[in-house]
């Protein structure tokens, strides 16, 4: 897994989330107060 638990990231739709729980190809993201599962090609990381 090339993510982990704490990145920021963000979505195609530009919303900025956080990833909240990573399992085998998966990651769990919240995006204000939605939550969402998303594959890794679904996001970017912008942890600057």
């Amino acid at each position: 897994m090339k993510y982990k638990v704490g990145d920021k990231i963000v979505n195609y739709f530009y919303e900025v989330g956080v990833i909240l729980e990573v399992t085998n190809s998966k990651y769990l993201c919240l995006f204000g107060n939605r939550k969402d599962w998303l594959e890794e090609d679904d996001f970017e990381v912008i942890n600057e």
